[in-house]
This record gives C-alpha cells, structure tokens and sequence, in this order.
C-alpha cells in the first residue's frame, strides 16, 4: 500500500469510527450523517490513490540532506535571542548565518551548474 492512501485510510477508518459511535449515542442524525459522508469520501479516496497508475518521480536537483538551512535558522534564532541575552549572542547568531547563507548559496550554485 502507498503511503499517501494509507494516511487517507487511517483518516477514513477514524471518522467512520467517530460516525458509528455518534449514531450510537446521538439522537439527532445530522452530525452522524455528516461525518459518516466525510469517512465514506475518504475511504473512496484511499481506493483511488492506490489503483492509479503510478507516475515517473521528478528528477531532483537538490540535496536531499542540507546543513546550510540548518545553520541559518539556528543563526537567526541566536540573534532574536541575543536582543534578552546580550550582544555576544547576536554576534555569535550572525556568524552561524552568515555560515549558513554561504553553504546554501554554494549548493545553489551546484545545482544551476549541473542544469546546464
């Protein structure tokens, strides 16, 4: 079973759990209805993403695994900190960014020169 029909199962077989429990101890019948709809729609879907016919994946350009991202968010975050701790935290945040931009822009640049 694919991964995306097998969440969108597990989703359909919870609201159709949630349905019958609702018109067990439900006296209205619209809320019941409801989600039962909304189970049955998902079980449909699941069906339909596992019987198509699988695509070709897309070639990728990119790493799958980067620490450049890492180093700029980590960056970033030790320089808003450093505003309550103190301007070495700043500093020290701008060095990790600054790190971190130029192994994101060197993978960058990697990738358009493979394009080509």
């Amino acid at each position: 079973m694919t991964i995306p029909a097998a969440a969108i199962l597990a989703w359909g077989l919870l609201l159709g759990a949630l349905a019958v429990v609702l018109w067990l101890w439900t006296p209205d019948r619209l809320p019941p209805s409801l989600i039962s709809g909304a189970a049955f729609a998902a079980l449909l879907l699941a069906a339909y993403l596992q019987l198509r016919k699988p695509r070709e994946p897309p070639v990728r350009m990119v790493t799958d695994i980067s620490v450049g991202p890492v180093l700029l968010g980590l960056g970033v975050a030790a320089m808003l900190n450093g505003i309550a701790f103190g301007l070495w935290l700043v500093l020290a945040g701008a060095g990790l960014s600054g790190l971190g931009a130029i192994v994101l822009a060197g993978e960058l640049l990697a990738v358009r020169r493979a394009r080509t």
